[in-house]
């Protein structure tokens, strides 16, 4: 369970230097409050090849949410510092707007996002 209420799925193994390591398997997303903007992300092929419709979306927390419906996920997009108010796409691209005065430019790659670039206002 972390700070937002949501639900971490964990697996564990033992590395081969002997220590244990853990995995996340899913998050389930707990507490959403209001939906402050969403967008819907077109068809884009996964690592497995298989397309995957998922929608991005920011609540009242500094992190988005994407969700694949397809796959009953929920990854999270962790960086702004402050709430975040908004959120565009434009092909395997999300851009973010925070109360933190910065922007976010996130980038689809290998089945997940990863933070390409953030811009101070």
């Amino acid at each position: 369970m972390t700070s937002e209420q949501n639900i971490v799925i964990l697996s564990y193994f033992i590395n081969h230097d002997g220590e244990l390591e853990f995995a996340m398997q899913n998050q389930i997303p707990g507490y959403n409050d209001e939906i402050i903007d969403i967008k819907f992300l077109k068809r884009r092929q996964d690592a497995t090849n298989k397309e995957l419709d998922y929608f991005a979306y920011c609540t009242n927390s500094s992190q988005i949410r994407v969700y694949y419906p397809q796959k009953k996920q929920t990854d999270f997009l962790w960086g702004h510092g402050e709430i975040v108010l908004c959120i565009d796409t434009h092909g395997d691209f999300i851009v973010s707007g925070s109360k933190d005065n910065t922007i976010k430019l996130w980038y689809h790659d290998n089945g997940s996002f990863r933070l390409l670039n953030t811009f101070k206002g």
